[in-house]
């Protein structure tokens, strides 16, 4: 079973939110965006909301919502902030190893490493 991650990054958009109207507009974008999710992963340092699902349609189908989320709040290229990526999964046993894992922690055999889906939006 594949199971596929959809990456909608926040902290990318602010690097410091300064302004009172950037700290607003951060914390209504990271709401609407905490309604997309089902967990957060965190990777080199930032916070990243996610969706997991093992349906590929289903996957697309909430990246597109996020990247319409993020042109709503005038961020035109909401494509950079959304990604759909696969877990490494080892073809062996069908084990899903972490991302950052090499080899399954089961049974030894090298992990098909994350791979990224791409899509039209």
């Amino acid at each position: 079973m594949t199971r596929y991650w959809v990456y909608l990054g926040v902290e990318s958009l602010f690097d410091n939110p300064t302004t009172r109207e950037e700290v607003k507009t951060f914390k209504r974008l990271t709401k609407k965006i905490e309604g997309l999710s089902n967990n957060i992963r965190t990777q080199f340092g930032f916070y990243y909301y996610s969706y997991v699902t093992s349906d590929l349609e289903d996957a697309i189908k909430r990246a597109k919502e996020g990247i319409s989320l993020y042109r709503t709040f005038n961020y035109k290229d909401g494509e950079e902030y959304v990604t759909v990526g696969t877990q490494p999964e080892c073809p062996k046993c069908g084990y899903l190893g972490r991302f950052e894992d090499c080899y399954c922690s089961d049974c030894g055999t090298k992990l098909e490493p994350e791979d990224y889906i791409s899509f039209e939006y």
